[in-house]
């Protein structure tokens, strides 16, 4: 009867990142039937533990759909972050350390990391250290 509660265990402690490890409706109720058809008939399960078992069925689907709309969100948000240099004169360190500077002239999206383009590179925007003006604000 725990096999379930064994299951969304594992399930949510995994990273919210891996989809394969993630439940659907239909391997719920295929393992509540299993449970079911496979219980003891002098010890049936109880009903609130079977509501229990539902609530959490809810409550992870409810919570991995929460955080892909963050994750999208975030996205969205970096995606416009980076629109917005364009045209700037940034400085910033690639993944060795050394120091790299340009004027940002595209925004690329790479395997959900939002990236920069400069002249000849692609910087991540997380690595930026510093913003300049841009020559018409100055």
């Amino acid at each position: 009867m725990d096999a379930l509660s064994d299951v969304l265990g594992a399930t949510t402690s995994s990273s919210s990142g891996s989809r394969s490890n993630a439940l659907a409706q239909e391997d719920f109720f295929e393992i509540m039937i299993s449970e079911l058809t496979n219980q003891d008939p002098l010890e049936p399960m109880d009903n609130q533990q079977f509501l229990n078992q539902l609530v959490q069925m809810q409550t992870l689907q409810a919570t991995t759909k929460l955080s892909e709309g963050i994750e999208s969100l975030l996205l969205g948000q970096q995606i416009a972050s980076a629109g917005s240099l364009i045209g700037r004169q940034i400085e910033g360190e690639d993944a060795d350390g050394n120091p790299v500077s340009g004027t940002v002239q595209s925004v690329v999206v790479q395997d959900g990391d939002v990236l920069l383009g400069l002249e000849n590179r692609l910087l991540p925007l997380s690595s930026v250290t510093e913003i300049q003006a841009s020559a018409e604000t100055a």
